[in-house]
């Protein structure tokens, strides 16, 4: 399982060797971890702060008033680009690892790579989520059920972060194709701009003829974060933009107001951005990106981080839902940003083990 992953790191670490030059873009495997890292904060942030209807009546947190809300609350609202970011470099890298292949339909590595996620995700349900939810006296309509229906990911009431999960696996199967479609296509920067649209009219139209369309609702939805990342490193986008503002002048102000924008359109735009999500995390990850060049100490430390943002992200639903205790528990610093760092410390035990054990058993 492991040998995959290598895989993966050889190719990013191939594909950007030549790109080592103090005035070349770096976006190398080290680069797209640590802007795991950066995701990873991003959507705790989002779901600690964005749903206030999911605070029992006696939590709360410290939040800056503004417009009948807190101003934590709109910065979290932008954090549902956490999903589109995790996408498109996912969307990056797998289209590195099939151009890299002997072959494309290869069975045996999609179903490698489905056990090692679903493993992953056991491994967080059985030795973080259940101890903690029997300890917190949580666990509702018997322990048995609790299990096979978080097991076989049939239950998304307990932890509804595990759509995406689902949506990942079927990208998965389907990737083979969207990767020939993608290396077949000739105009990458137009699809890049069509794909959202394109989306938003399949849903409509499917919302029309199914009603109810479940989970091919998400795969539309999130789909074209997918393909956009394909297509971004079929068209070397992110190196020719890079070697169109490396010699601006001010280039570090324009990159951190370059951030804020994004952060504030998304912000604004709420839920009715989710069909361009592509855009907003393909630029927000080339702008961090472009921070991150000769940052070494700040990336060191956010990939760090995002090697285990899997396991953040698997576990960490269990202290907004497990219970009342469990809640307050998370949000007892009151202030935002010690409860976000309080909320990675609290998960990180649990992934810090769950990798430990991947790494034993060879994933």
């Amino acid at each position: 399982m492991r040998s995959d992953n290598h895989n993966i790191r050889l190719n990013l670490k191939k594909d950007t060797s030549s790109l080592s030059g103090s005035n070349m873009f770096i976006f190398n495997q080290q680069m797209t971890t640590a802007i795991k890292g950066i995701a990873i904060c991003i959507m705790l942030f989002h779901h600690f702060f964005g749903f206030p209807l999911w605070l029992q009546e006696d939590v709360s947190f410290y939040g800056i008033p503004f417009n009948n809300a807190t101003i934590e609350y709109y910065l979290a609202s932008a954090g549902k680009i956490c999903v589109a970011m995790y996408t498109f470099l996912s969307g990056y890298g797998l289209f590195i690892s099939y151009q890299r292949r002997d072959k494309i339909w290869d069975f045996h590595y999609l179903l490698k790579k489905t056990i090692q996620l679903l493993i992953n995700w056991w491994l967080i349900v059985l030795i973080v989520e259940f101890p903690m939810m029997v300890c917190y006296k949580s666990v509702g309509g018997g322990i048995t059920q609790w299990l096979l229906t978080r097991i076989f990911l049939v239950d998304l009431t307990g932890n509804p972060f595990v759509g995406y999960l689902k949506f990942y696996l079927l990208a998965l199967w389907t990737s083979p194709v969207l990767y020939q479609a993608v290396r077949k296509c000739k105009y990458e920067k137009s699809f890049i701009i069509l794909i959202p649209f394109a989306g938003m009219v399949l849903r409509k139209v499917c919302w029309f003829v199914l009603s109810d369309m479940g989970l091919l609702n998400t795969y539309i939805l999130y789909i074209p974060y997918f393909l956009t990342g394909m297509l971004a490193y079929k068209s070397k986008l992110y190196q020719k933009a890079y070697r169109t503002i490396k010699d601006l002048k001010f280039m570090g102000f324009i990159i951190v107001a370059g951030i804020l924008g994004v952060i504030t359109l998304r912000s604004l735009a709420g839920e009715h951005a989710l069909s361009f999500d592509s855009w907003f995390a393909m630029i927000l990850i080339f702008l961090i990106a472009v921070c991150f060049q000769k940052k070494s100490k700040v990336r060191s430390f956010f990939e760090w981080l995002g090697k285990y943002s899997t396991n953040l992200w698997y576990s960490h639903a269990v202290w907004i839902f497990g219970s009342v205790t469990m809640q307050r528990i998370l949000y007892a610093p009151k202030v935002p940003l010690i409860i976000l760092a309080w909320g990675i410390a609290l998960c990180m035990p649990g992934a810090l083990i769950v990798a430990w054990i991947l790494k034993k058993i060879n994933f």
